[in-house]
C-alpha cells in the first residue's frame, strides 16, 4: 500500500502550522492532519557524563510516621507524592522552612497548603511536640535531588542542552519530579558499571567538588532540558 501527501519541499521550509492532505495512489483522501513545522535545527551529540541537582516546587511529602506514638498528619488528607508549598500564608520551598514555620506554631494548629494531583488543597495538622522540644507533623519530606548521567546533545546557537534521555523519578514515589530550577555541573566518575542481557549499566560518580555548566528548567519523561 503506498500513501502520499500534499507535502513538499517547498512548504517545509515555511515554520508554523499547515494543514497536511493524505491520500491514498494520489486518488483517494485518507485524513486530514494538522502538523506543526519547526525551524530547521542542527545539534552537536556528545555523550559526556554529567552531574545533575534538581530542586523541587515546595517540600514533596515522601513518606510519614507516628510523633510519640501521634499521627498529626491523619484525616489531613495530605498523601505520599503530595507537594507542600505554604504553610500558614508563608511560602514553603525548603525542608528547613517547614521546620522552621512548624516549631514557631508551638504547637498550635497550622494550615498547610498543598498540591495533589495537580490540584491545590487545604488541611489543618497540629503538630506534636517531641521529647527534643521540637514540634513535628509526623511527614518525612524532601525539596531536592541529585544525581549523574549523561549529557546527549547540544544546540549551539541558543545554548541549550538534553540530557539523560529520560526523565528523573522520585527514589521514594517513584512519580516524575516537578521542579522549579535545577543545575547541570561537572562529575567526578568513580565507577562504571557494564550492562548485560536484561540488566542495564550503572554511572557512578561524585558532584561533590563540580562546577556549574548550565541550569535545568524541565524534567520531562523524554529527559531533561
Amino acid at each position: 500500500m503506498q500513501a502520499s501527501s500534499n507535502l513538499n519541499n517547498s512548504i517545509v521550509e515555511e515554520t508554523g502550522k499547515m494543514n497536511l492532505n493524505l491520500n491514498l495512489f494520489n486518488l483517494f483522501s485518507v485524513k486530514n492532519v494538522t502538523v506543526n513545522v519547526i525551524p530547521k535545527t542542527t545539534v552537536i551529540p556528545i555523550g559526556k557524563a554529567i552531574g545533575m541537582k534538581l530542586y523541587t516546587k515546595g517540600v514533596l511529602v515522601v513518606g510519614m510516621s507516628e510523633i510519640e506514638g501521634q499521627k498529626p498528619y491523619e484525616n489531613s488528607g495530605i498523601e505520599t507524592g503530595d507537594k507542600i508549598i505554604e504553610i500558614n500564608d508563608t511560602k514553603i520551598n525548603t525542608t528547613d522552612e517547614l521546620i522552621e514555620c512548624v516549631n514557631n506554631s508551638k504547637g498550635k494548629s497550622v494550615e498547610i497548603k498543598y498540591i495533589s494531583n495537580n490540584q491545590e488543597e487545604i488541611a489543618s495538622i497540629e503538630p506534636v511536640k517531641t521529647s527534643n522540644n521540637e514540634y513535628k507533623l509526623g511527614l518525612w519530606v524532601r525539596d531536592a535531588a541529585a544525581g549523574v548521567g549523561t549529557l546527549t546533545f547540544y544546540e549551539p546557537s541558543t545554548g541549550e542542552f538534553g540530557a539523560l534521555g529520560h526523565g528523573i523519578n522520585d527514589v521514594d514515589t517513584y512519580d516524575l519530579i516537578d521542579i522549579a530550577s535545577g543545575e547541570l555541573v561537572s562529575t567526578d566518575i568513580i565507577d562504571i558499571v557494564k550492562g548485560e542481557d536484561g540488566s542495564p549499566g550503572e554511572i557512578r560518580g561524585t558532584i561533590d567538588n563540580g562546577y556549574t555548566l548550565g541550569k535545568i528548567y524541565k524534567n520531562t519523561g523524554f529527559g531533561i532540558y
